[in-house]
């Protein structure tokens, strides 16, 4: 009888929790843009619309997004054509992020784009609704500097756990590559194009088995775990969207302390890669073992008058450190607070006279978030200081 009473309690207490997270004042959305072809198509002939593009199957799966932001966190009589102070909208400067904007903005505001008819961009007749950042912003890779990224890579490339790695995958690689030096990122584009093969049905080719196709598809997920979780990259690819989002929530608040709610933004979204929306989670401290699918949406909702913030992935409760069915508004600013002083701890940010004593140091705070040991020595981070001066 207890149990059953208790159980009773929670389902009700939960049910309470989340109808408030139905109904936020505001929330910040960050999406990975929808299915697309192969960056490295193994036949590009099999892909219309080009590498890396968004595919047919990535626009409706966009659209469908957009439908559901707009039925399930937005009020009936919510606008259905967009006018500034409204939202605003981020796209990394891609055709496939770009593109998966449009077609999620296109079913939040419809009205906005009732003469698009191309599903395709750069399309002059689209509306202008879609802000493409600097690429400090949502720049992945080039955030901070394209050599230190790349840089970073080829060090872990180097490093015993991935030439183990390596080693391991060798002989499920094509001859043709298995023959010479090869590394985990040319070997993540393979399985790659091995995955959106799979995904679409496509027949593998002749020199491919499906014992291949698995354990190629794999290391892609493994190589992108890997670096997501890696605190330089972590910093450098996250910092400017952590204060964006901070200074996202806190003018709301601030124009809700004076104004009424429909003065105020009313939500804040981010279309972007793999990249952005792994390293964000992970600095947060929500690191995920699989790599985010295609689609894949972050909401940050804000419940104003509790003062309550939740965190869905995909539609599922997303719990950080700290908090539990939701964080504390307080506890949510200081947890993006927290999680930017660790990506101001990175080479990008720093000034040559500070990385001796910020790498000399163990950062523990950084251990607890990633799970692993942050790359202190001073002479590896001044290396690559110099490295990305020349």
């Amino acid at each position: 009888m207890r149990v059953r009473k208790y159980l009773l309690v929670m389902t009700l207490y939960f049910f309470f929790i989340y109808a408030q997270a139905s109904n936020a004042d505001y929330f910040v959305s960050i999406i990975r843009h929808g299915d697309r072809a192969p960056v490295r198509p193994l036949e590009p002939e099999q892909w219309p619309y080009g590498k890396g593009e968004l595919t047919d199957e990535g626009i409706e799966q966009c659209k469908d997004i957009g439908l559901k932001v707009r039925e399930s966190l937005l009020s009936n009589d919510f606008p259905r054509q967009w006018h500034s102070g409204l939202s605003r909208h981020y796209a990394r400067n891609f055709n496939r992020t770009i593109q998966s904007a449009h077609a999620i903005l296109s079913n939040i505001y419809p009205e906005s784009y009732d003469n698009f008819e191309s599903n395709r961009v750069p399309d002059p007749k689209l509306p202008s609704l879609v802000t493409v950042p600097e690429e400090s912003l949502l720049g992945g890779p080039h955030a901070c500097n394209d050599r230190a990224f790349y840089r970073i890579i080829d060090q872990l490339d180097a490093s015993k756990l991935w030439q183990k790695k390596k080693l391991s995958l060798r002989s499920w690689l094509p001859k043709d590559m298995s023959k010479g030096p090869y590394t985990m990122r040319q070997i993540q584009f393979l399985g790659d194009a091995l995955f959106a093969r799979k995904k679409h049905n496509k027949p593998l080719p002749d020199e491919y088995s499906l014992n291949q196709e698995k354990h190629l598809i794999e290391a892609k997920n493994w190589f992108f775990e890997q670096i997501s979780r890696e605190p330089r990259i972590m910093g450098m690819t996250s910092h400017k969207l952590l204060k964006e989002i901070l200074s996202a929530f806190q003018n709301y608040s601030s124009c809700r302390h004076w104004e009424k709610t429909e003065n105020c933004e009313h939500f804040l979204l981010f279309v972007a890669s793999e990249i952005n929306l792994q390293t964000f989670l992970a600095i947060m401290g929500a690191s995920q073992d699989e790599a985010v699918p295609y689609g894949a949406h972050l909401n940050i909702l804000l419940s104003y008058n509790a003062q309550k913030v939740f965190l869905k992935l995909d539609n599922k409760p997303l719990k950080l450190q700290g908090c539990q069915a939701y964080c504390s508004y307080d506890k949510w600013i200081n947890l993006l607070s927290r999680a930017i002083a660790i990506a101001e701890n990175t080479p990008c940010f720093l000034k040559s006279d500070q990385l001796t004593s910020a790498y000399t140091k163990k950062l523990p705070y950084l251990q607890v978030i990633t799970g692993q040991p942050y790359i202190s020595e001073a002479h590896q981070a001044l290396k690559l200081q110099r490295n990305i001066n020349r």
